[in-house]
């Protein structure tokens, strides 16, 4: 059976894409039939991150109907599958909000678990890609704005009935002024999935255009991110 797992973010900057890619293909590496969407229609960045800015065959595409969804699945060169989105303003159209559910649960049977890098903030088109998962991680950086946004965000899953499964911590720095992961849980009433420590190593992969698991395995981000993996894939095989 076929899991959608979204992550998603009230604001853009917390690192969602970044997780997004590192984690689809961690998942790959531990043995998922897995593949990753870029359901941010309006401003995708998968694409951007791995050096091909116009890819050739979209999501997009897939919803003005000119090809099935799964011809624009790509290989990625460290061995994740993907889908991209375009990056082209003029391929933005509000009709797609409404398609993308469809079109994009086609694809269940086809994997063990799609990943859903989702649009930011709280709109008709984070709504339908919510309602489009199973269950949905919130990535939050562990200040006291971005925790309380992503509070707004497990409110709008529960409201859409989507399951808010539980937290990422991204960019921890261990600082005094952050909040705790204690903290945060407490606010989001959420269990907590993981913790990316913040890490040079994702900005000079962000510069090599792939991801810091592929190009900086030993690095601390890359640790971390093993062992959300790990846990998702757990979330996977949930009920």
């Amino acid at each position: 059976m076929t899991k959608f797992i979204a992550l998603v973010s009230t604001k853009g900057g917390v690192g969602k894409t970044t997780l997004a890619i590192n984690l689809a293909l961690m998942l790959r590496k531990l043995g998922s039939n897995s593949l990753l969407v870029d359901s941010n229609l309006t401003t995708a960045n998968v694409s951007l991150h791995l050096g091909n800015p116009v890819p050739q065959r979209t999501l997009h595409d897939a919803l003005e109907g000119r090809i099935d969804i799964r011809e624009a699945v790509y290989e990625h060169s460290s061995g994740f599958k993907l889908i991209p989105a375009s990056t082209d303003i003029n391929d933005i159209k509000q009709e797609h909000f409404s398609k993308i559910r469809e079109c994009v649960s086609s694809l269940r049977g086809s994997y063990d678990l799609i990943m859903l890098d989702t649009p930011s903030g709280i709109n008709e088109e984070t709504i339908e890609v919510l309602k489009l998962a199973d269950e949905a991680i919130i990535v939050v950086n562990p200040t006291f704005p971005s925790v309380v946004d992503g509070l707004k965000m497990a409110e709008l899953a529960k409201k859409i009935g989507t399951n808010a499964r539980g937290f990422i911590i991204n960019k921890m720095r261990g600082k005094r002024d952050e909040l705790s992961a204690h903290s945060i849980e407490l606010m989001l009433g959420l269990p907590l999935v993981g913790i990316v420590p913040h890490d040079e190593s994702v900005y000079d992969s962000l510069s090599l255009q792939h991801p810091v698991v592929y190009s900086h395995p030993n690095s601390e981000a890359s640790k971390s991110i093993v062992r959300i993996a790990h846990n998702l894939l757990g979330i996977a095989l949930r009920n």
